[in-house]
């Protein structure tokens, strides 16, 4: 060891060593409590500073969405989905169902198909009597009618028509048969009728099973014009029935139709018979 000069000051001694089991902390800062912002109220006289952003964070910025349209939900449909109709809607699909539509069937198949009539008297006794209740057939005349034929109706020997005699009001209607088409010459003499046609050259006599055996009044001679017919009850008591033999051939435009069925008595139910003539 070198030897120590006594005149100059001596370091010093080095702080005795602390063992490291127990080591020198320094004593902690006193913790800073952080700066807590505080808003000053604004004046309300002072406008507040206006904020202008840049190009580019305005085109940034995100752009406000358009709201979607609304659209109006469809109406919830009851459980059973059926709607409850409307009163006038309902009073009018009655109306339509029950009495126009009916009403006009009805007036169709009464003016252009068939009708109800009643027998009114006793000059087709004993083929009908008063009372009888019979449909006419009317489809013939109705169509002939509506294709300017009313003169050319499918009658035969025989038929039973319903007419408006001329010279009578349209409320008058006769029912008789029909004895002489168009262009045949009717003769009547000694209670019976013979026609002369065509077919029958000689003159055919007719043989009349409806008649009950009574003579046929009158003396005719005569030709039925075309269009019209000569028409005689079956009635031949004298003074029973007025008909051509007094009235003459009956226009076939003045026909309503022809008996087809009859519905009263019900005992006599059943189709009208067309004689066979011999």
């Amino acid at each position: 060891m070198p030897p120590t000069d006594p005149s100059k000051p001596q370091p010093s001694a080095a702080p005795a060593a602390v063992p490291a089991e127990h080591p020198a902390t320094a004593p902690p800062a006193p913790a800073v409590a952080p700066a807590t912002p505080t808003l000053a109220p604004a004046d309300p006289t002072t406008p507040a500073p206006i904020v202008m952003p840049s190009a580019t964070a305005a085109a940034q910025a995100p752009q406000p969405v358009a709201p979607a349209p609304v659209v109006p939900a469809a109406p919830e449909e009851s459980p059973s989905g059926d709607e409850s109709p409307h009163p006038i809607k309902g009073i009018l699909s009655f109306l339509l169902s029950w009495v126009i539509v009916p009403g006009l069937l009805v007036l169709f198949v009464h003016n252009f198909v068939f009708q109800a009539w009643y027998v009114d008297g006793q000059s087709m006794y004993p083929s009908f009597e008063n009372g009888d209740y019979l449909i006419v057939s009317k489809w013939d005349v109705s169509l002939k009618k509506l294709t300017g034929q009313s003169d050319r109706l499918a009658v035969k020997r025989g038929d039973v028509v319903i007419f408006n005699p001329p010279s009578y009001t349209g409320e008058i209607f006769f029912i008789k048969r029909a004895i002489g088409l168009p262009g045949e010459r009717v003769v009547i003499k000694d209670g019976t009728i013979r026609i002369y046609n065509s077919d029958s050259p000689s003159g055919l006599q007719l043989t009349e099973p409806y008649i009950d055996n009574v003579p046929l009044e009158g003396d005719i001679d005569q030709v039925v014009p075309e269009g019209e017919l000569f028409v005689v009850g079956d009635n031949r008591t004298p003074g029973a029935s007025h008909d051509s033999r007094a009235i003459g051939p009956i226009p076939q435009d003045h026909i309503i139709g022809t008996a087809n069925i009859r519905l009263l008595p019900v005992s006599q139910f059943g189709t009208v018979e067309h004689p066979t003539y011999q």
